[in-house]
C-alpha cells in the first residue's frame, strides 16, 4: 500500500433510501479510499437512520464490523436526530446561549472588571442591552 498521510476529523455523509443502498455506498467508499491509502475509522464511524415513520431495523457494517447506531449526530455544527425533529438542536443552542449569558453577566456586574473591558463587551456584543 502506498504511504499516503491519513486524513483525520473529516466527515462524510452518505444518503440512501434503503439500507442496502447505504451499505453499497459504504463498501464503494472504503474500497476506493483504500486505493489511495485512506482508511476509515470503524470505531469513530456512526450510523444515523433518519426515518420518521418506522424503525427499519438491521445493521450497517464496514468491512464486516457493525457500525454504531446513534439517535443524534452532530454534523457540520448542527445536531441531526433520527426522527428528523430539531428539538435536540434547539435545546442545545438554548443551553449554549444561557451559559454564555451567565458568564458575561458575571463579568458585566463584577466591580473588579474595568469599565473599559465592559465597554468592549458591549461593542462586540450589542445584544447585551436586550438581556438586561
Amino acid at each position: 500500500m502506498p504511504n499516503f498521510p491519513r486524513i483525520h476529523k473529516q466527515h462524510i455523509a452518505l444518503y440512501g433510501t434503503t439500507r442496502e443502498e447505504v451499505q453499497q455506498q459504504i463498501e464503494a467508499w472504503t474500497r476506493n479510499a483504500r486505493q489511495y491509502g485512506l482508511i476509515f475509522s470503524q470505531e469513530k464511524s456512526e450510523v444515523l437512520i433518519l426515518n420518521r415513520l418506522e424503525d427499519i431495523g438491521g445493521q450497517i457494517n464496514m468491512d464486516g464490523v457493525n457500525l454504531e447506531n446513534t439517535d443524534n449526530f452532530k454534523y457540520l455544527g448542527s445536531t441531526l436526530s433520527k426522527n428528523g425533529e430539531i428539538d435536540v438542536e434547539i435545546t442545545k443552542r438554548i443551553e449554549i446561549g444561557g451559559k454564555f449569558y451567565h458568564v458575561v453577566r458575571d463579568l458585566i456586574w463584577n466591580k473588579k472588571v474595568p469599565q473599559k473591558c465592559k465597554k468592549v463587551l458591549y461593542i462586540l456584543h450589542p445584544d447585551f442591552n436586550l438581556w438586561e
